[in-house]
């Protein structure tokens, strides 16, 4: 599997690089297209999101029975299939509610561009963002998706980088040391339970009985996937094994949480089609042992995991020009922005589509996409206002040419 992945991350540098290349553009503003951020309209429509949003949350709290009802759910669904139903249906409402943070963030950021002066200190920058950090777990963390939460911190502190003032290195070795340490602690404390003994007493349980430790678990598995992906490929390659490559069939499963289950049912008169979860079950367990809601494995098997599923050890490096692909819009886009467009607050979301094209499924990276990007993409489009600068704009002294060149020349972070 490691051959698989070098091969798979040589064809992922040349496709990248060919997509990617670019050289940092020379042209005046007059030959760029800016998005423009009005003020006014964005105050306005991001405090209803924000208003909405937070109601939102709210009322989901209440289905539960509180916070605690709501993280008891969670585990539940965790430790078996059986909690999945009370969670059903929820992902267009996630979309509106698990945007509030990152909102928040757009809406401070902007605020403290505008204002200037201490609202662009070290000191906000760092606030700002342990701030971010407890709302976001609050909203869509609880539900114990460390992923959900790191990938958000990462967008905003792409957005305070752009709009505030510019992070340091140290900081960001900082940061990293945090992330471990908040990943490591996060897994333990949402994988611990108490539950009542038989004697009347109470005793705790972890949700996951992995051997590995928390340390190996994150850098091997959370941002890996090679332990899955290594036995994937074993179990496929035995002598022995039953299993009948899908050939594009868990990637439509995957494809089809795009509809709702109603429309599946309402207009197809079926049920979703099974996805990579029945497949990689078959694959680990035996030909015919994924049963729906009762034995399945819902693990996540990353871009390799997923191609290995699909059309077997020979596509896996090919499965990484996807990646090669993404990367290099997203690098041929950082040439192209100044850095006061509004797509700004956007950028950081797009650098993490890519982290999750390489350690997710399909089914991750739409739900991904249509969860985290849909509510801030109607934001910033609804309050920006598109233009061309006229090339009058072009004769800029040297000073003011500097301010307006394109991200790559100018911030280096990302």
């Amino acid at each position: 599997m490691a051959y698989l992945n070098l091969f798979g991350l040589l064809i992922y540098r040349v496709v990248r690089n060919i997509v990617g290349f670019s050289q940092p553009r020379q042209a005046t503003r007059g030959s760029r297209i800016v998005w423009d951020i009005n003020k006014e309209k964005f105050y306005f429509f991001i405090g209803i999101a924000l208003v909405v949003s937070f109601v939102g949350q709210m009322l989901v709290f209440a289905r539960f029975g509180g916070i605690s009802g709501y993280i008891a759910s969670a585990q539940e669904r965790t430790l078996t299939s059986g909690g999945e139903d009370a969670f059903r249906g929820m992902g267009g409402i996630q979309i509106i509610t698990e945007s509030f943070p990152i909102l928040a963030m757009m809406l401070f950021a902007v605020y403290a561009n505008d204002k200037g002066g201490k609202w662009k200190s070290t000191g906000a920058l760092i606030t700002s963002l342990l701030l971010f950090m407890v709302i976001q777990v609050l909203f869509g963390g609880l539900r114990g998706s460390r992923s959900n939460t790191i990938l958000a911190l990462f967008w905003a502190a792409g957005i305070a980088h752009f709009w505030i003032r510019p992070i340091t290195g140290r900081l960001i070795f900082g940061g990293l040391i945090f992330l471990v340490l908040f990943m490591n602690y996060y897994s333990v404390w949402f994988e611990k339970r108490e539950v009542d003994t038989d004697e009347g007493g109470s005793t705790v349980e972890f949700l996951s009985e992995e051997e590995d430790s928390d340390i190996q678990r994150i850098l091997l598995v959370d941002l890996g996937r090679t332990d899955i992906q290594a036995f994937l490929l074993y179990r496929m390659m035995r002598p022995e094994s039953d299993y009948e490559l899908s050939w594009g069939r868990a990637y439509f499963g995957d494809m089809a949480i795009v509809l709702p289950r109603s429309i599946w049912k309402g207009v197809f008169g079926m049920e979703r089609p099974p996805h990579r979860v029945m497949e990689a079950t078959n694959l680990m367990y035996g030909k015919g042992s994924y049963i729906p809601g009762i034995f399945e494995s819902p693990k996540v098997y990353g871009l390799a995991g997923e191609a290995l599923l699909n059309f077997g050890p020979a596509f896996v490096p090919f499965s990484f020009i996807v990646l090669g692909f993404a990367v290099g819009l997203v690098r041929r886009l950082l040439h192209t922005l100044d850095h006061t467009d509004s797509r700004i607050l956007l950028y950081p979301v797009f650098v993490n589509l890519c982290f999750t094209i390489l350690t997710a499924d399909l089914a991750n990276v739409l739900s991904f996409t249509m969860r985290d990007i849909t509510l801030p993409l109607v934001i910033v489009v609804i309050s920006s206002a598109w233009k061309r600068p006229g090339y009058a704009d072009a004769a800029l002294s040297s000073a003011d040419d500097r301010d307006n060149r394109p991200l790559l020349q100018s911030h280096e972070v990302l």
